[in-house]
């Protein structure tokens, strides 16, 4: 990145970036399409639609915490330790944590909040939902995800510069998650939203967000971002929550009279090109 994001979150989240234990944090959630969208402007890379809309604001850090963490303690014994190194207080205990956003405002807080996905038979990671890492003795838990199944596969390392909340001008990179990975998990988020909402509150009920993402994620597609998207949803086409979303991703979208489309349509305030986006989510995650 050649040009530091213009929002105030970033400071955190270069507080945290810049040291090593971030190495094995992801970064998801809508502050991760924006870091995603700031990095693709500042290197000029073209999209797969040429007006991709903003991310939206958020003053929330969500990191998927890798596999290994709970494996390998002395791991997550450093994510920890950065943690409480920058003062972050828990609010749920080992995964949700906050502080003051500054010191002029006290009263909002900025939140990172730590989640994973489901373990693999085989990796000897115990879970007591809703947690992951149980036992593993590292102070930190992850918030089971289960949608979250290709998160730890492919991540983009962004680079970012900028003033840490210290003052400290520097330069850092973070992981972000694969569209396809977070693909998947805003489709099952929106669904969510679709099950709760059964048309009747869509203009009031804040997890629209989640159904405008897709369009979101799919807008700010490259070329190659679209061909991995294909090969990784080849990869994952027997995992059953895989195959959970792409049934979801069609009773959303797979009309032009879905709600999910006639949420997009409101949201954007216009046109949208249906079959571009209908044809991209159906290559980007196999349907």
């Amino acid at each position: 990145m050649t040009e530091p994001l213009p929002d105030p979150l970033l400071a955190h989240l270069l507080d945290i970036a810049s040291d090593p234990a971030s190495n094995d944090l992801i970064l998801g959630g809508g502050f991760g399409i924006r870091v995603k969208q700031a990095y693709l402007k500042a290197n000029n890379l073209r999209t797969l639609l040429p007006a991709v809309p903003e991310g939206r604001a958020t003053q929330d850090l969500d990191f998927f915490l890798r596999m290994a963490l709970f494996i390998q303690k002395e791991r997550g014994e450093a994510i920890r330790r950065l943690l409480d190194r920058l003062a972050y207080e828990e609010h749920t205990p080992k995964w949700q944590f906050g502080k003051p956003f500054d010191m002029a405002t006290p009263a909002i807080r900025v939140k990172v909040d730590l989640l994973a996905r489901t373990p693999l038979a085989g990796e000897n990671v115990r879970v007591k939902a809703p947690r992951v890492g149980v036992g593993a003795d590292s102070d930190i838990h992850g918030r089971e995800t289960p949608e979250a199944f290709a998160v730890e596969d492919s991540p983009l390392r962004v680079p970012l510069s900028g003033i840490r909340s210290d003052g400290i001008q520097t330069s850092a990179s973070i992981l972000v998650a694969h569209p396809y990975a977070s693909l998947n998990m805003k489709v099952k988020a929106a669904h969510d939203w679709l099950k709760m909402e059964q048309g009747a509150r869509v203009h009031k009920n804040n997890a629209t967000r989640h159904v405008f993402d897709v369009y979101t994620l799919i807008a700010m597609l490259t070329e190659i971002e679209l061909e991995e998207a294909a090969e990784l949803a080849t990869r994952y086409r027997s995992v059953p929550m895989a195959a959970e979303i792409r049934a979801c991703a069609i009773e959303l979208y797979g009309e032009e009279e879905a709600l999910g489309v006639a949420e997009l349509r409101r949201q954007l305030r216009g046109e949208m090109n249906y079959p571009l986006f209908w044809t991209a989510l159906n290559k980007a995650i196999g349907i």
